[in-house]
């Protein structure tokens, strides 16, 4: 009996136009805190993303100059036996 009441006075409560607005905005609150994370993870993966570019970039410089080194020597070897 005690719950079925409670349950009735909880009704009667969330009836009431003071917890409706606080109701809502608890739920936006909530949401903020969401979206919030949401770009905050949206932002660490806009910077990790810039990082491995940046890796990235830093290895293709490494092989080009490892590719040109090869030809360097290369000539020089052919150098050496053409004279």
């Amino acid at each position: 009996m005690e719950t079925l009441l409670t349950k009735a006075m909880d009704k009667l409560d969330e009836d009431d136009d003071d917890v409706k607005v606080m109701n809502q905005k608890v739920l936006q609150a909530r949401v903020l805190d969401i979206r919030n994370k949401q770009l905050d993870e949206n932002k660490q993966l806009e910077k990790n993303w810039i990082e491995e570019q940046r890796r990235f970039d830093i290895m293709m410089e490494i092989e080009r100059l490892k590719a040109l080194q090869e030809m360097d020597t290369k000539v020089e070897k052919r150098k050496v036996v053409v004279y």
